[in-house]
């Protein structure tokens, strides 16, 4: 799937209840990159429907600056972004 048609079936099993939510607190790790060398770890830490108000961290930041903050706050795939950790 393209990154589009991932969004548009989280998106919609979002809406109708039938997307499965993390457990509070999982972590997930990824290694993303064109190989080896330029390989990034990615670290996200699932905090389902949790929001700014309800974590203190923000819910907007930078994938190239350093810095954590919450990705779509308040919806079941909600997340702490860790970039390049």
């Amino acid at each position: 799937m393209s990154a589009d048609e991932l969004r548009e079936t989280r998106d919609t099993a979002e809406a109708d209840g039938s997307r499965e939510v993390s457990e509070f607190g999982s972590v997930y790790y990824s290694l993303n990159g064109a190989d080896a060398e330029s390989a990034n770890l990615h670290t996200t830490i699932a905090v389902p429907f949790a929001t700014a108000g309800s974590l203190g961290l923000p819910d907007a930041g930078s994938y190239t600056q350093a810095g954590t903050w919450i990705m779509e706050a308040g919806m079941s795939a909600a997340h702490i972004m860790l970039p390049g950790q």
